[in-house]
């Protein structure tokens, strides 16, 4: 776990072995080892020599160790304390346990409302220095993150309020030269856009007000601006650019291991992901008919493309060291909106999406999905998917021949299409999702912009 270049700085790692090898007292947490143990589980290889010599296999290991999730959890639920908040954020964290998506949640929830009741949320008088007041916000400041993504995941109220937060984003440890928080640091700040995202676009009262409206239309700009100014900032070292992209497309090992494509990969994917999801209420409306509908469907076309593209020269131990909460179900949900436009009227359009869903699934998805134990909830889903679209395809193909058939009649008008009201199919798709009847008469949308960025071979083509 400590030798992993991990997101979260959630736990200190001198501060943690002293306590574990008996240099101070008391010793950590039986909560936090298991958890930390749990954790490191997912970052080594299945076929990791000391599995053999254990006599136990990869998976066992997984499930014994999220078993003892629940009752060590139990012991301490009462009682707040910085080292069950840790705990408590590495389990929300850990992807098996996404098979009882309440089970992250309450680990997710109840990691707020500890840290909350530690008063973690305000500010401290003390030096920014302060090794205790480092390691407190050090923990608020991963746990605030993990809410703003698991809420999105799970399309879920936010449990923190802005409003009621007051604390600096002096994490910067003195006695630490050689520690790097630059990808941290940014990252709380997009997490902070995220939320302001989730507020004004996805909440029960913009979704009830609707999106063609003129205050709509402000905010997604203004909020547009603030990522813009957001992604302008980071250092060139910690992102990957359009730029980037073309010099990786002809010299893939070009920035080698960096920190560039470790971590500035991830971040980059989270940062386009967050364009998706400021603009994808605008992809789900059947009549795009203003420049300002067009514009956002065309940013948020681009955005999905730029995350498959980049995501190719990403290993996938840095997708899961970045944390599968964030980076991971990025890509994950990234390539639903793909699958989404594969349905659409163009084409061409929904021929390019189909080739970036299957680029995606096959070169980031699988192998991400290889890493994660059997039984992870995602597994089947994904796996699902590509008969979904054929067999949407199927649907939409004979729907469209009953419609030609029916207008033909003097004696019938064309029969309505099944549509539903519920826009959010991303967040929500259970197994047997079947995407077309959520937006069977969806219109076309623009492909203007849109450029043929692979080839047969799914690489990416400048």
């Amino acid at each position: 776990y400590f030798s992993s270049e991990l997101l979260l700085p959630i736990v200190d790692r001198d501060d943690y072995l002293d306590a574990f090898e008996g240099r101070k007292s008391p010793p950590p947490a039986i909560l936090l080892t298991c958890a930390i143990c749990t954790y490191a589980c997912l970052l080594v290889k299945p076929g990791d020599p000391m599995f053999e010599k254990a006599s136990v296999t990869y998976e066992d290991v997984h499930r014994i160790l999220a078993d003892l999730a629940i009752p060590l959890y139990e012991r301490n639920s009462l009682v707040s304390c910085i080292s069950t908040i840790q705990a408590l954020v590495l389990y929300a964290n850990y992807p098996p346990l996404m098979s009882n998506t309440n089970l992250n949640w309450i680990f997710a929830g109840m990691a707020v409302r500890m840290a909350q009741d530690l008063g973690l949320h305000r500010q401290v008088q003390a030096s920014g220095a302060d090794k205790s007041n480092l390691k407190r916000k050090r923990v608020w400041y991963s746990v605030y993150v993990t809410d703003r993504w698991y809420c999105t995941i799970m399309e879920k109220p936010l449990a923190i309020s802005d409003f009621d937060c007051d604390v600096d984003m002096l994490l910067t440890d003195e006695s630490k030269p050689d520690e790097d928080l630059t990808i941290f640091l940014n990252f709380i700040k997009l997490s902070k856009i995220l939320g302001e995202v989730l507020r004004y676009m996805y909440s029960a009262r913009a979704k009830k007000t609707g999106y063609k409206t003129h205050a709509i239309e402000k905010i997604v700009l203004n909020l547009q601006k603030v990522l813009d100014d957001w992604y302008s900032q980071v250092p060139e070292t910690h992102k990957i650019t359009e730029a980037d992209l073309k010099n990786l497309a002809t010299y893939k090992d070009l920035y080698g291991n960096t920190v560039k494509i470790r971590q500035g990969g991830p971040l980059t994917v989270c940062y386009h992901f967050v364009i998706i999801l400021l603009h994808r209420p605008f992809v789900a409306m059947e009549n795009v008919d203003t420049p300002f509908l067009v514009q956002c469907v065309e940013r948020c076309i681009q955005a999905a493309n730029f995350v498959t593209i980049v995501s190719q020269f990403i290993n996938t131990k840095s997708f899961i060291h970045f944390g599968w909460n964030f980076a991971c179900c990025s890509v994950y949900l990234t390539s639903l909106i793909h699958a989404f436009i594969s349905f659409n009227d163009d084409p061409k359009l929904a021929s390019e999406a189909k080739r970036f869903f299957h680029t995606t699934m096959h070169k980031t998805l699988k192998p991400m999905m290889n890493a994660a134990p059997n039984g992870f909830s995602m597994h089947s889903f994904i796996q699902n998917i590509p008969n979904v679209l054929e067999k949407g395809s199927t649907l939409k193909s004979d729907l469209e021949q009953q419609q030609n058939s029916v207008q033909l009649s003097e004696e019938h008008g064309p029969k309505p299409l099944k549509t539903s009201e519920n826009s959010d199919w991303a967040f929500n798709c259970p197994e047997h999702l079947f995407l077309y009847d959520f937006y069977p008469n969806m219109g076309a949308l623009s492909s203007e912009n849109s450029s043929e960025v692979f080839k047969n071979d799914g690489n990416p083509e400048y």
